[in-house]
Formats: C-alpha cells, sequence, structure tokens
C-alpha cells in the first residue's frame, strides 16, 4: 500500500485530528495561563522569571532576622570580599539591584540588597513611623546583621566622580523643576546620616556648582 493511501486511512486520519486537538488544547491551556497571569496574577509569571534571574545572574535569596523582622536580601559574591550594600528606591525592590549587585560580584565584591520595610517581600513594621530617621536606623541595624559594620560605611570617601554625577542631578533636577532639589536632599540626608561625616561632607560639596559645572 502506498503512502498517500496510509495517509488517507480512517484511523491515520482520526489520529492526526486527535494530535490535533491536543496541540490545540495545550496550547489554549498555555495562553490562558500566560493571560491570567499578565492581567489577574502577575505572580504566576514573575516568581518563576525572577529565579531564572537569580540563577542566571549568580545571586541568593536569603532572609535575616532583625530586631524580630525578616528583612529578605539578595547576597553576591565572596564571602570574604569588600562589602557594598545596594538600597532600592521607592516603589522598586531588591530584584531592582540584583544586576548591579551581579556586576560588582563578579569582581570580587560581596554585595547585598535588601527588601526596605513596607516595600515588596518586607512588610511594613507595626507601630513604626516609616520617615527618613527610621529607614536610616533600620538599615544600619541590618548591616549589622549581616556582618557590615557602619564603621567601613563611615570611612568611605565618595570618588570624584560620585561627587560630580551628585551635583549634576541636583542642578538638572532644579532646572526641569524648581524646587524639586529640596526632596532630593532629604532623601540624600537620609543616607548621609547612616554613612555619616564624609558622604555629608560630599553632599556638601557636591553642590558647588557654577552655572553648569561642579566645582
Amino acid at each position: 500500500m502506498s503512502a498517500s493511501a496510509i495517509k488517507g486511512t480512517p484511523r491515520r486520519r482520526r489520529w492526526i485530528a486527535r494530535a490535533a486537538l491536543g496541540v490545540g488544547v495545550a496550547l489554549t491551556l498555555v495562553a490562558a495561563t500566560l493571560a491570567w497571569g499578565w492581567w489577574v496574577q502577575p505572580s504566576v509569571l514573575v516568581v518563576p522569571l525572577r529565579q531564572v534571574g537569580y540563577w542566571r545572574l549568580g545571586v541568593t535569596l536569603k532572609s535575616v532576622d532583625v530586631g524580630g523582622h525578616a528583612w529578605p536580601y539578595l547576597e553576591a559574591g565572596p564571602a570574604d570580599g569588600p562589602p557594598m550594600v545596594f538600597l532600592h528606591g521607592y516603589g522598586t525592590s531588591k530584584d531592582a539591584m540584583m544586576s548591579m549587585a551581579s556586576y560588582f560580584a563578579r569582581r570580587g565584591w560581596r554585595t547585598l540588597a535588601p527588601d526596605l520595610p513596607g516595600f515588596a517581600a518586607h512588610p511594613f513594621h507595626r507601630g513604626e513611623r516609616h520617615d527618613g530617621a527610621f529607614y536610616a536606623r533600620e538599615v544600619g541595624r541590618f548591616m549589622d546583621a549581616v556582618g557590615v559594620p557602619l564603621e567601613l560605611a563611615r570611612a568611605y570617601t565618595p570618588s570624584p566622580h560620585t561627587l560630580a554625577l551628585n551635583g549634576y542631578n541636583y542642578w538638572a533636577a532644579d532646572r526641569r523643576h524648581p524646587c524639586s532639589v529640596l526632596g532630593m536632599l532629604y532623601a540624600l540626608e537620609v543616607i548621609a546620616s547612616v554613612y555619616g561625616g564624609p558622604f555629608a561632607s560630599a553632599i556638601r560639596e557636591s553642590l558647588l556648582l557654577e552655572g553648569d559645572r561642579g566645582v
């Protein structure tokens, strides 16, 4: 019997129809799952994709107890490397820092990126006012808990590049949105209260501008 004859038998046609139906059902389920994850339950997509990102970048998800609160954080790099702590901004999380953390980890740094209280997987701390003083204090406690003494941060002197970048950011923000620099100053003063004198001095120096040039 020829191949064309076999192809045309009723049994062969039924097998092809069932296979096509199975493929159609599978594709429908995949599409429904993607739609559900995209519009209804993003964690269906985000969680596995995030784990793939951790694996690809070589970062590890950890947690440490700080004053009775679990702090989730990402860590990468050698345990005995010089420490570098990444703090995310408002409305984001530790995951926004993982690419940079991985970059410096591959160059010998021990990098740590926590979820700050009230963001992502870190709930608000009941009974606490989540203001700048709160975050400055709690970040310091987190650093102690993961073995990054504040003395190391206080001894750090920012590079000229950091000073120039800070100065330019303030100048550009004030040009586009007058008075917004006041908010930026407040946010950076929170950081300065954690890092101490050298960083606070860097803030002042970075604001010394003449026209569009930092001096």
